[in-house]
């Protein structure tokens, strides 16, 4: 039973043995897809509902088909606020 409770492991820093590879580290910072990281975070989404089958979507902008049923008809669409 010692063995299991002494196997080696800092209990003050479980994760001293499990350091990161810098190398790793320093493509994944290089891969970052800046893309991926909103560019204006002021921006308010809105929700819309579909009239044909009542689906809400939110999102900026109302959607030009709704992702349930197909609906492409801007009319179908209304503020669900």
């Amino acid at each position: 039973m010692d063995e299991t409770l002494n196997n080696n492991v800092n209990p003050s820093n479980p994760n001293l043995n499990s350091s990161p590879d810098p190398n790793q580290v320093a493509k994944d910072i290089q891969n970052f897809d800046s893309q991926s990281v909103p560019e204006d975070l002021d921006v308010q989404w809105t929700r819309w509902k579909c009239l044909v089958c009542g689906y809400v979507y939110e999102g900026a902008g109302a959607p030009r088909v709704c992702p349930k049923c197909g609906n492409e008809d801007p009319d179908k669409f209304d503020d669900a606020e």
